[in-house]
C-alpha cells in the first residue's frame, strides 16, 4: 500500500489510479492527518498480476513431466524398507 500527501495525489492523480487499477495495491491519501484510501473494486487476482518470464525453467521443460529416476532402484529400496518395518 502506498501512503502520499493529498498535494502530490492531486498532482499525479492519473499515476496513482493507474496503479490502484493495474496492480490491485490500495493507495492511502493523507489530508490533515486523516486518511482516505483508494482501493479497486475488483482487484486482478494474483495470477493475472504475475509478469511473465521466459527464462524460469533452466533446461528442458520436458524434464518436468517425464521421470528421471530408475524405477526398478526405486521399488528394490522401498521393498527394503517395507521389510523392515514387518520385521519389527
Amino acid at each position: 500500500m502506498t501512503a502520499v500527501s493529498a498535494t502530490r495525489f492531486r498532482a499525479e492523480l492519473y499515476k496513482y489510479l493507474n496503479e490502484v487499477i493495474t496492480t490491485g495495491q490500495s493507495v492511502e491519501v493523507v489530508l490533515r492527518g486523516r486518511k482516505v484510501r483508494i482501493v479497486p473494486v475488483d482487484a486482478p487476482t494474483r495470477l493475472a498480476a504475475m509478469e511473465p518470464r521466459a527464462d524460469y525453467i533452466v533446461g528442458d521443460p520436458d524434464d518436468l513431466v517425464r521421470p528421471t529416476f530408475d524405477e526398478t532402484a526405486w521399488r528394490k529400496a522401498a521393498n527394503k524398507t517395507f521389510a523392515k518395518r514387518r520385521s519389527r
